[in-house]
């Protein structure tokens, strides 16, 4: 049985799409402010350019569908053995797109490659596996993916930054997240110009 089989059950009818990707971009605009406090990395300009690439991307979209997604779906959150997998901590369930949670996982898998505590390969196998589970072919260069892989990346370098101030050695074990997050948003960024 492919994995998503289970998340993707209870599809969302009578929803406003249009409602679901302003609250996504809500989230962005208040986390880009977050990170431009005392941060040179992200400037007005670099802020504005990332807002404007997602409204390219956001008008790219086809077949929007919402589901009901988890939120933050990602390995951390599995139980798994031979027979059967659970998903936990679901408080953060809510309406949203299909690539919401594909995106989260990927990215989570990603932050892992950064800590050097598992070899890129592996990652990228893994990541390779998850995808070909999913129920439809998912295209990670595909404007909804690229939307909600930024966000993702947005916010987790938002959240860094406040972890950082409540756990220096926090940098230690994640030396290269920050600077190789920020480099692929940048470049991401530039691709879409």
């Amino acid at each position: 049985m492919k994995w998503l089989n289970i998340i993707r059950k209870s599809e969302i009818e009578d929803v406003d799409i249009s409602e679901v990707v302003e609250n996504d971009f809500f989230d962005i605009r208040y986390r880009l402010q977050m990170l431009k406090v005392d941060n040179p990395d992200f400037d007005d300009k670099f802020c504005s350019c990332i807002l404007k690439m997602l409204e390219v991307s956001r008008a790219n979209f086809k077949d929007f569908e919402v589901f009901w997604v988890h939120g933050d779906f990602t390995p951390t959150n599995m139980i798994f053995n031979a027979k059967s997998l659970y998903v936990l901590d679901l408080c953060c369930n809510k309406t949203g797109s299909y690539y919401q949670d594909i995106a989260r996982f990927w990215q989570h898998l990603e932050n892992i490659k950064t800590t050097n505590m598992f070899r890129g390969h592996i990652i990228d196998e893994l990541k390779e596996a998850f995808l070909s589970g999913s129920n439809k072919k998912v295209d990670i260069n595909y404007p909804e993916f690229v939307f909600h892989r930024i966000k993702c990346v947005i916010t987790d370098l938002s959240c860094y930054k406040e972890l950082l101030k409540k756990v220096p050695w926090f940098r230690k074990i994640h030396k290269h997240y920050y600077h190789s997050q920020l480099k692929w948003l940048k470049e991401t960024v530039e691709h879409y110009r």
